[in-house]
């Protein structure tokens, strides 16, 4: 299951004061939502994993760990907007970090 301190560590590598834990309680509770049946918290641990094998790749593996753990916490199955609601969430936690905004345009893209 992801942990705390992995989102606090990502936080911190993308240059941000502090991480928000209770947006990683809000999180948490959406992946394990009981509607869920694939995008749940073992699928978000599964792109994690996976993300490891390819992070030395990435030009901002910071910010493509960031939109993992956004790109499918909004789930209305009776919507179809799901993504670009969960990449606007992901845009606006980062600014609300006080990052540079286009950190949070390519967060918003990549989730």
């Amino acid at each position: 299951m992801p942990r705390l301190d992995q989102w606090q560590q990502m936080w911190a590598r993308l240059g941000a004061a502090a991480a928000d834990g209770s947006i990683f309680d809000r999180l948490i509770a959406c992946y394990a939502e009981p509607h869920r049946r694939y995008h749940t918290v073992r699928h978000l641990d599964e792109c994690f994993a996976k993300f490891q094998e390819l992070r030395t790749e990435a030009d901002h593996p910071q910010e493509i760990e960031l939109a993992l753990w956004f790109h499918d916490a909004v789930y209305d199955t009776r919507r179809q907007d799901n993504e670009a609601r969960s990449a606007d969430w992901a845009r606006a936690t980062v600014r609300a970090a006080n990052l540079p905004a286009v950190v949070g345009e390519r967060v918003h893209e990549q989730s």
